[in-house]
């Protein structure tokens, strides 16, 4: 067996005392704290770190050291709850031990128990010392927390178990136990604040000073300690057909074991991994999920060697150090072997077995990634870009510190072969990000987006991506991408400071679905803006403990326009479950804190709309304000500059009124947008026609009706031959060019739908074009007419010389 954790504390209370005193006490943030449930008299914790711990082997005895445990206990007294955050175990010799907390409302660092009657024993077998005491609490912390009648009252037991190939690998000095003084405050109000990290990627800790970090990241190419898998490659994405307006998809994985010990993987029990397959899109300046699974289990780890030569193969039970496993994507995608999210916790890890046996409601989009087809839509998601995401949850990785690294994401294309057959291509040039999670594409793709690592302590990950940027001149559009990667207390609300008096415009929320029986409710984030600024919320978890909070692998999207240009900020992210701290906040971009006048007349915008405001002095209340939003009507947007704002002439549109409907709901009225053919319907609500289908539409097309079907843009999927005995239909047309192979459709040079050299516009090139051409022929360096130009003129240098000749010759094929 390989060591799987880095030691115990278990705290055993008095069953006679818990029942008679009305008291509880229970793990909050323990690592695996559910494979270790938690009962009244039993608390279990793991152990984070320990240093300078020294046993006199001799007789068995422990002589000095410290034991930094993970997570909090929680002790219930009636009408209150006490966190004690962080315990730690200290040795000072003579085999006197005491636990402190290093997280108390009152002092850090402060002594709760005394310890006595400790023993200490070594297990060779196991190769494992356990020290054992008695715990009583002691008088000064009872004093402290107004609890006098508690002083010397024997509570319980204490077992700490430290595996010695542990104690090696952390016996290096500790740091002092107690937090910043900066951060003693925030620990005290039930916040942890955390700073900006724009540039920061995981191989940076962005926030060393939070309590109890199990999970951080580590500079590339090195070797974590334990076991640490990686999603290394996801090399493949299948579809599985469409019911209503959702399609159904499962992801391929390859996962790689980079730590030093081995990962369990055994079938049949909770000791394997599950797996998390998700889809994303990015388009118009937002990152949204669009496409999330139910958890896939593991079974059975195969010994192959993408990362590393495998020299530690397995039966099948675990995965060796530097082997690697891959599942396809059609085994990602068995629906029998999938179970609900609801019953992972990602921090630890635990899920329980056997899980309950949900049937398939659909055998076809049941379980798998289900995505709508409005995300989907290639006329409704021009110059989207699509990403899939394999996130791998391990116990062994938690325990061992590495659970931040399980996710990784790729770059994937969209593709539609025939009519709402939504089809994603995996393309060779757009590698797996190993290590990535997909809310990190962001930034990989847009240098504008700044990002945050946001840990609650001693538990999970969030990572928060923003930016900002002026939509027009004087609005500023604030787009937030918040990815909960493993944090199972999940949150409930995000907020975002404002301005004194701003007023939001343009306000959005993006969530995810849960589906195929999931128990989480799909009810959409309020939102509400007050003095403070704007926040989006669920229910708290007391009010309905299903209710849609942002859980692990999962990611929300907030979106707001506001007239204040940008500024670093502070948000803050409100935790679901419960537990301490209940909030935590994080350095990123906003609206600048400072008085908005958009019209710079002197008056504060909230004073010129209205004088309710005690802060409002004459004059004040004389600007409109049409859709009572705290901005006054000359601010805002008016694309056809007929003095009434765009948000209220789309209210106050008359039906079949055109001019002023919204058709794509942009906010746009669509007399203000493209529409190239006239029919007073936006080209993005109603595309224009293709009457000739060269791939050039009506309306930018100069030869509407004599270019020969994909002339001038070629199918995406189109028959690739290598050879006369090698053909494949239907084959991307990219793929083709790119592997040697030779597809159907050759393009031919066209400009505006018009094909070069094609002087008669009758289709073809043929001997009358090539008179055309003579009569055309200007010579190097004499400018052409310009109707000789758009079509003779190959290299558009502004001449039709020998070198356009050269080139209309291959194109002059005859009549077609």
């Amino acid at each position: 067996m390989h060591s799987r954790n880095r030691g115990i504390l278990i705290l055993r209370f008095d069953p006679l005392l818990v029942r008679q005193s009305g008291l509880s006490f229970v793990a909050q943030g323990d690592l695996r704290a559910s494979q270790f449930p938690a009962t009244p008299t039993e608390v279990r914790l793991a152990v984070q770190h320990a240093s300078n711990v020294r046993f006199e082997a001799s007789r068995g005895r422990l002589l000095e050291g410290t034991v930094e445990t993970c997570g909090a206990l929680l002790w219930d007294r009636p009408g209150e709850r006490i966190v004690l955050g962080n315990l730690t175990v200290r040795a000072e010799g003579d085999e006197r031990l005491t636990i402190e907390s290093a997280l108390t409302d009152a002092v850090v660092a402060e002594p709760v128990f005394d310890v006595f009657g400790v023993r200490s024993s070594y297990d060779a077998e196991r190769n494992t010392w356990t020290i054992t005491g008695r715990i009583v609490f002691r008088a000064e912390w009872a004093e402290t927390v107004g609890a006098p009648e508690w002083a010397g009252v024997l509570v319980g037991d204490m077992e700490l178990e430290l595996p010695a190939a542990a104690l090696a690998a952390t016996s290096s000095p500790s740091a002092s136990m107690a937090p910043p003084a900066d951060a003693r405050g925030a620990f005290a109000q039930g916040r942890v604040q955390q700073e900006a990290s724009p540039s920061l990627r995981p191989e940076s800790i962005t926030n060393e000073d939070a309590a109890c970090v199990t999970s951080v990241g580590r500079p590339a190419g090195t070797t974590a300690e334990g076991s640490d898998v990686i999603v290394a490659d996801l090399q493949s994405i299948i579809r599985y057909g469409r019911v209503g307006d959702i399609t159904a998809y499962a992801v391929g994985t390859t996962a790689c074991n980079i730590g030093t010990e081995r990962a369990s993987w055994i079938s049949y029990t909770n000791d394997h991994p599950v797996i998390i397959q998700n889809l994303y899109r990015l388009k118009d300046g937002h990152f949204e999920q669009i496409g999330m699974s139910w958890v896939k289990h593991g079974f059975y780890a195969v010994s192959q060697s993408l990362c590393t030569p495998c020299n530690d193969p397995t039966d099948g039970s675990a995965l060796g150090v530097g082997c690697s496993d891959p599942y396809s994507a059609a085994l990602n995608g068995v629906q029998t072997n999938m179970s609900p999210r609801a019953t992972v916790n990602a921090h630890t890890g635990y899920f329980p077995y056997p899980w309950n046996d949900f049937p398939p409601q659909d055998p076809t989009i049941d379980r798998r990634v289900q995505v709508h087809d409005a995300d989907l839509d290639p006329a409704r998601n021009a110059n989207a870009l699509y990403f899939m995401e394999g996130h791998y949850v391990n116990a062994d990785d938690a325990v061992a510190g590495n659970g931040d690294n399980n996710a990784s994401y790729r770059r994937i294309a969209l593709i539609e072969p025939e009519p709402l057959t939504y089809t994603f291509v995996v393309r060779p040039e757009w590698s797996t990000q190993r290590g990535q999670p997909a809310v990190r594409a962001w930034a990989d793709h847009d240098p504008e987006v700044v990002e945050t690592d946001i840990r609650v302590p001693g538990e999970g990950l969030f990572i928060l991506a923003a930016k900002a940027w002026a939509v027009e001149p004087g609005i500023w559009r604030y787009s937030y991408a918040l990815q909960n990667l493993n944090s199972d207390r999940s949150a409930r609300a995000f907020h975002v400071p404002l301005p004194p008096g701003a007023q939001v415009m343009n306000v959005y929320f993006h969530d995810i679905d849960h589906h195929s029986g999931e128990p989480f409710d799909n009810t959409d984030w309020t939102v509400a803006v007050n003095e403070t600024g704007i926040t989006w919320s669920t229910d708290p978890y007391d009010v309905n403990p299903n209710a849609n909070a942002l859980r692990f692998s999962s990611l929300f999207t907030f979106v707001f326009d506001s007239l204040a240009a940008p500024d670093p900020t502070t948000v803050t992210v409100t935790l679901f479950k419960p537990g301490f701290p209940e909030e935590v906040q994080a350095r990123s971009i906003g609206p600048k804190l400072e008085v908005i006048d958009c019209n710079e007349n002197g008056i504060p915008d909230n004073c010129d709309v209205s004088c309710a405001s005690p802060d409002c002095a004459a004059p004040c209340g004389e600007s409109a304000d049409c859709n009572g939003n705290g901005v006054p009507d000359e601010c805002e947007r008016d694309c056809d500059q007929d003095g009434i704002p765009d948000q209220c002439e789309i209210e106050g549109c008359s039906p079949g009124d055109l001019s002023c409907a919204d058709c794509n709901a942009n906010g746009v009225p669509d007399g203000c947008e493209p529409d190239c053919d006239g029919n007073g319907i936006p080209d993005d609500c109603l595309p224009p026609g293709d009457d000739d289908g060269d791939g050039v539409d009506n309306c930018r097309d100069l030869c509407p009706q004599s270019t020969p079907g994909g002339a001038c843009v070629c199918p995406v999927l189109d028959r690739c031959c290598w050879d006369v005995t090698l053909c494949i239909m239907d084959y991307p047309r990219e793929n083709c060019l790119a592997e040697g192979g030779t597809p159907d459709c050759i393009e031919r040079p066209c400009r505006q739908g018009c094909l070069l050299g094609d002087d008669d516009r009758d289709g073809d090139v043929d001997l009358h074009d090539t008179a055309v051409l003579q009569r055309c022929f200007s010579g190097e360096g004499n400018a052409a007419t310009a109707p000789c130009r758009f079509i003779d003129d190959m290299d558009d240098d502004g001449d039709v010389d020998l070198t356009d000749y050269a080139e209309f010759q291959p194109l002059c094929q005859g009549p077609q």
